[in-house]
């Protein structure tokens, strides 16, 4: 998670892509390409390789989206395409998952073990396949990405721990988990010790972070050292370090925090993360430290981070760090402390505020209400302020009108999730009006395609008439995708969107030709063409 930059990748960004890092595989429904594909339309259709003379051409075009997604390449459409077919939670698809898990590529293997995890009815993953990956880096990776999705409780955690032999940075991880859970037994604590010897300043550094929680002296002065590294590595893992601490609560970090936010010369970026550490833990001169950065710059950017940084820790701070900010002469950092003063106070007006601040059109204060509205604000408040993200795509300045749609999708997503029947209620109106605009259209229908549970298809089920023919392709699919009953229209639009018909990025073609084949009967065939090239 993003503590300092909370706005969540935009579905035109590439980082919305699954892809592998040193630290951790993130895997979210692909959309790079989609805005150019909201905004200008269908394209025509793609190149596929010749069919067998048996098969119609849109299971051929299937089963060869299907043999593309295992094949490993350089520009990540294997981890786009898996991730696509993930996010349908489909329990015919585990035959795929089982076999990737075996496969010796680490991608596929972190993809297929999260599968069958995401699969199981305890959504937890298997600890004896996590056994049988004989490389500790990929072992990590898995284990990261299994708590980045709740994949791994601290029962599973314990067991983990408990292997003779465990890889450090696996054991470091396993204890993260148990840590913040509360469930870190005394007999754990001769085995974090060996982690402050380990090569690794990032182990190392870990180690000493979970001894510091423990209250153990020699973690604090394991903090110290990475403090005084010298090498080009430490900032990097001190970042690290500090969203570990958020991420799993660990209340004691708030003084080491303060002594790399009060560092003279620290980097901006560390400074800031550093800062807002201290002052979620409490530390007792984080708000003045945070006071005097904000006084003694006139720099209204700078001014913006700090009221960013004092905003998203507004449900633990004390009121009168944002009297500092309603005083200041930028109506933008006005708002925000009238915001963030509304939440410490818990006035029933948060959502006003919120709205208000939406309303200045400013990617930052949108983004940190997207955040707070999925985190940590009311339900009732959650909901008004995800809608004015939906609503604030029509009032925006043309220049700021592509990042707005982003911002309803991700609030369309998120408001389906937390509350279906409100999304039902509150999105229809909107989907059928007839002043709509087709953009913001299909930028809620595509927030649906995003959902990961429920039946979001029961919000567009009474409507039948769209605005244009691309918002009726989103619709298909996401009907298509939840088995619901498609007329022969709709399963021929099917099959030619699947042959790259209507300019649908591959990872939602995926979701299409998966949905075809298992109308069509097909859907062993596609496995075996994919198993037997493995």
């Amino acid at each position: 998670m993003r503590y300092l930059h909370p706005v969540t990748p935009s579905p035109c960004h590439p980082r919305i892509f699954s892809t592998l890092s040193a630290m951790r595989l993130r895997v979210s429904l692909p959309m790079m390409g989609l805005c150019a594909w909201l905004l200008a339309g269908g394209g025509g259709l793609a190149a596929q390789p010749a069919a067998e003379d048996a098969l119609e051409p849109a299971t051929a075009s299937a089963i060869y989206l299907m043999q593309r997604s295992v094949q490993v390449r350089r520009d990540g459409l294997h981890n786009r395409l898996l991730g696509s077919l993930r996010h349908l939670r489909d329990p015919l698809l585990e035959p795929l998952f089982a076999e990737l898990a075996r496969a010796s590529h680490p991608a596929l293997q972190i993809h297929g073990n999260l599968a069958l995890a995401e699969l199981s009815p305890a959504r937890e993953l298997d600890l004896r396949r996590l056994a049988e990956i004989d490389d500790p880096a990929v072992q990590a990776e898995l284990v990261t990405a299994a708590m980045d999705a709740d994949l791994l409780s601290h029962v599973e955690a314990a067991k983990l721990l408990a292997w003779p032999g465990l890889d450090m940075g696996v054991r470091l991880l396993a204890a993260s988990r148990l840590m913040e859970a509360g469930e870190l037994a005394d007999e754990h604590h001769a085995s974090l010790r060996k982690g402050l010897d380990a090569g690794r300043l990032a182990r190392r550094g870990l180690a000493a972070l979970l001894l510091h929680q423990l209250g153990d002296a020699t973690g604090t002065a394991g903090l110290q050292a990475i403090n005084d590294w010298q090498g080009d590595d430490r900032d990097a893992v001190r970042a690290m370090l500090l969203n570990t601490a958020m991420r799993h609560k660990f209340e004691r970090s708030g003084d080491w925090a303060y002594a790399v936010a009060s560092e003279p010369g620290v980097e901006r970026r560390l400074g800031l993360l550093a800062l807002q550490t201290a002052m979620r833990f409490g530390h007792p001169r984080a708000a003045t430290h945070w006071q005097t950065q904000f006084q003694s710059t006139r720099d209204t950017a700078q001014r913006t981070r700090l009221a960013l940084v004092a905003l998203q820790m507004a449900p633990w701070l004390e009121a009168g760090v944002f009297e500092t900010l309603r005083e200041a002469e930028d109506e933008l950092i006005q708002q925000m402390g009238d915001t963030g003063l509304a939440i410490a106070e818990g006035r029933p007006t948060v959502a006003d505020a919120v709205l208000a601040l939406i309303g200045r059109q400013h990617a930052v204060a949108n983004g940190w209400a997207l955040h707070y509205a999925a985190t940590d604000a009311r339900p009732a408040d959650a909901r008004r302020i995800l809608l004015g993200l939906i609503d604030a795509y029509e009032d925006a300045p043309d220049e700021h009108r592509i990042r707005r749609l982003d911002e309803a999708v991700q609030a369309t997503q998120t408001l389906y999730e937390q509350d279906p029947a409100a999304a039902a209620e509150l999105l229809r109106p909107r989907l059928t009006d007839a002043d709509r605009d087709a953009l913001l259209v299909r930028g809620i229908l595509l927030g649906l395609v995003r959902t990961q549970q429920g039946e979001p298809w029961r919000v567009i089920d009474p409507i039948t008439d769209w605005p244009d023919a691309d918002a009726d392709r989103l619709a298909l699919l996401l009907r298509a995708r939840h088995d619901q009953p498609l007329t022969d229209r709709q399963m021929r639009e099917l099959g030619v969107m699947v042959q790259g018909g209507g300019g649908l990025q591959d990872s939602l073609r995926i979701q299409a030709a998966w949905a075809w084949l298992k109308r069509k009967q097909q859907t062993h065939l596609a496995l075996a063409a994919v198993l037997g090239d493995r």
